[in-house]
């Protein structure tokens, strides 16, 4: 699918959860995101084991106490498999490009891109972190 926007992305995502939320929940099981995959009827078909839900969701540590997601944790999983999706396509194309050519160069620009990206959201997310941490110390 192709999406042109971080709105439309999260929109397209937010219908593939409703579509997957079979019993109405809010949340979907590894059970329901199973299921919904297969009533998708793609071309070769997605086989959804529990390995891959266990890679998708972390270990689990995206989901809730009952081991499902929520919209905003299928969101994150499924833009965090994006982005995996993303890294991998550039690191095998650059893998088989010939170094001297345009597209090369393009790509180990997008690559390093993508990794500055990468450290620059981690940096906002630990100190958004740290600022959560001490919002909760209050002194005596």
């Amino acid at each position: 699918a192709h999406f042109n926007t971080s709105a439309d992305l999260r929109n397209r995502i937010a219908a593939l959860f409703k579509m997957c939320d079979l019993d109405g929940s809010g949340a979907v099981s590894y059970l329901e995101l199973a299921a919904g995959l297969r009533r998708l009827k793609l071309r070769p078909p997605m086989h959804l084991s529990r390995e891959d839900f266990d890679v998708i969701t972390r270990n689990g540590a995206l989901c809730d106490g009952r081991g499902e997601l929520d919209l905003p944790r299928f969101q994150a999983a499924v833009r965090a498999q994006l982005k995996a999706f993303v890294h991998r396509q550039v690191a095998h194309t650059l893998a088989t490009t010939d170094a001297s050519s345009p597209q090369h160069t393009t790509l180990t620009v997008m690559s390093r891109l993508l990794a500055a990206a990468d450290r620059i959201h981690r940096r906002v997310a630990a100190a958004a972190a740290a600022r959560a941490r001490s919002s909760y110390w209050t002194p005596c």
